[in-house]
């Protein structure tokens, strides 16, 4: 589909993600719920359901459950949007560094 230069609606991830569950393809619906939760795919309320759904039809309620907190933090946050007067001293430092750097900056006693 996208090959053909179609890009694919909320539709046709919902859809994908209800045959992938059905078929037990877990990695498919592991993809889209990466794309989903990275911001490739605009958040909706539908697809989160669709993912959960495959997840526990998959017997994985362990992953359904993670879904669930991650659909209410993405709504949450629209709720709620920044407010832009965040200026860089208000940021934590530790937001800034990179992973290697966070280790550095770890104490091990």
């Amino acid at each position: 589909m996208q090959d053909r230069g179609i890009a694919p609606v909320l539709v046709t991830f919902i859809n994908l993600v209800v045959c992938y569950g059905k078929a037990g393809m877990l990695e498919g619906v592991k993809r889209i719920h990466s794309q989903l939760k990275y911001g490739e795919i605009e958040p909706n309320e539908s697809l989160f359901k669709a993912v959960i759904d495959a997840y526990r039809s998959a017997n994985r309620q362990d992953l359904a459950e993670l879904v669930g907190q991650e659909m209410k933090f993405a709504f949450d946050a629209q709720e709620y949007p920044a407010s832009g007067s965040e200026d860089e001293s208000d940021v934590c430092p530790i937001h800034l560094l990179e992973p290697s750097e966070l280790m550095d900056t770890m104490e091990i006693k």
